[in-house]
């Protein structure tokens, strides 16, 4: 990219993002391309990496970096990630934007230095993301801030357990302290069973 050109990032409302660059030579605006989800400029400022979808494509540049598109093979890429590493991070960084941004520059009279020691203590015990987001909302409760949330994260559903099914032709009968199912199929299985007494 030279010199007399600018990327920018920028969309109207109600459409999707786009990629523009700008010549300041020419004072022309191009579109390097449409519905980007990201992008990242090289060190050098030739090459524009954008995420669209969930492909990576690689573009030049320059005012007619729309037609140099490559798509970055991701396939076999694999990441190594330490669950509580990043944990400690995250609350690090939760921590810290409160500290530059809270609207309240004394922190509602609270040490918040003396805040973040008291409840990192607590880090080591977590073992899910649902258990770390507990932990932040406790520290930003001591703000006595309404309106100030956490939520979301990398959550790793379990697979759910199956459940049975009643049996043919059985309905449910209500009595006045629940149901009964009249009939429920017989499992077979591989494994032979013996009765026990």
């Amino acid at each position: 990219m030279e010199s007399h050109q600018a990327p920018y990032y920028g969309r109207p409302a109600g459409a999707k993002p786009a990629l523009h660059i700008f010549a300041f030579k020419d004072r022309k605006e191009t579109t390097i391309t449409d519905d980007v989800n990201g992008f990242a400029l090289s060190h050098d400022r030739s090459k524009v990496l954008v995420r669209q979808g969930q492909v990576w494509n690689l573009y030049d540049a320059t005012p007619t970096g729309a037609s140099s598109k490559k798509t970055v093979s991701t396939a076999g890429l694999m990441v190594e990630k330490v669950p509580a590493d990043e944990w400690k991070q995250i609350f690090n960084e939760v921590w810290r934007r409160y500290r530059d941004f809270f609207y309240a520059p004394n922190m509602h009279g609270y040490d918040w230095g003396a805040v973040r020691e008291r409840y990192s203590q607590l880090l080591p015990y977590v073992t899910h993301r649902s258990a770390l987001n507990y932990v932040i909302g406790e520290m930003i409760s001591e703000l006595t801030v309404q309106h100030a949330y956490i939520d979301g994260g990398d959550f790793q559903l379990p697979s759910r357990p199956h459940a049975g099914l009643r049996g043919r032709g059985s309905r449910l009968m209500p009595l006045p302290r629940g149901i009964v199912l009249p009939r429920f199929f017989r499992v077979r299985t591989k494994r032979t069973t013996t009765a026990h007494r």
